[in-house]
């Protein structure tokens, strides 16, 4: 069944555990139309999500940036960031959220080295775009995953 509202505390960050310690990675698939309003409103969570609109258009809000994503497109998102996804309709999104240590533990050499860099770059995001050869492979990539 899926949800219909997000659960934040007075911080905005999602209440909600994706994953578990032991299997860091949650696959979620959602039709933003379901949810009250039509939206999934403004949260945070530490995990890194990474999000592809499969039906309708969707609006992605990441902080105070607002994209209309249609169907082939997607969105990731770093971890910690505020954002937002809206629809007037339908809007099927299947995405994963994960945490880092999906990747690496933070006591690892491929954390410190590559996690963490990026973790403190200050990218919030970053849009694919079905129009761009190599995003619509990283598209492909994560439609096989779904």
């Amino acid at each position: 069944m899926q949800n219909t509202k997000i659960f934040t505390d007075e911080s905005m960050m999602e209440l909600i555990s994706h994953g578990s310690s032991t299997f860091p990675f949650q696959y979620y698939y959602e039709d933003v139309g379901k949810f009250d309003n039509q939206c999934i409103d403004w949260h945070w969570h530490r995990e890194f999500e990474l999000v592809t609109v499969t039906e309708g258009i969707l609006q992605c809000s990441v902080g105070n940036i607002n994209y209309i994503l249609e169907a082939g497109d997607g969105v990731f998102i770093n971890s910690g960031v505020i954002h937002r996804f809206l629809s007037d309709g339908t809007a099927v999104i299947p995405n994963v959220l994960f945490a880092s240590d999906f990747i690496a533990p933070e006591n690892s050499s491929i954390y410190e080295k590559y996690l963490l860099p990026f973790l403190t770059s200050g990218i919030s995001h970053f849009v694919l775009k079905s129009s761009s050869s190599w995003q619509k492979d990283i598209l492909t990539s994560l439609s096989r995953l779904y």
